[in-house]
């Protein structure tokens, strides 16, 4: 009876992972990087800096706080990823 319960016990183990895994393939990927621009400046879709002209491009935001904003509504929803890269992000005054 003991064996038993230790095969059925390494099977539930075995197999709870596997039933748990979801889909990651709705939410988007979003980008920050210490020379990375405003939400006015670059989408945050792409992990490049900002270039330093136009609008809306294809770069990454310059601090965690333009997709999580401390005092307002955030720029990513449930789903989505927020890729940070290495660098220093500036906090309080």
């Amino acid at each position: 009876m003991l064996k038993q319960l230790i095969i059925v016990a390494l099977i539930v183990t075995v197999a709870s992972p596997s039933l748990t895994i979801k889909s990651q393939s709705s939410g988007t990927i979003y980008y920050v990087h210490p020379d990375g621009g405003s939400p006015e400046q670059c989408t945050g879709l792409s992990p490049e800096p900002y270039s330093g002209q136009g609008m809306k491009q294809p770069c990454a935001w310059d601090h965690p706080f333009r997709a999580l904003p401390p005092d307002s509504e955030p720029l990513i929803k449930g789903g989505d990823t927020l890729i940070i890269a290495n660098g220093s992000y500036m906090m309080g005054y």
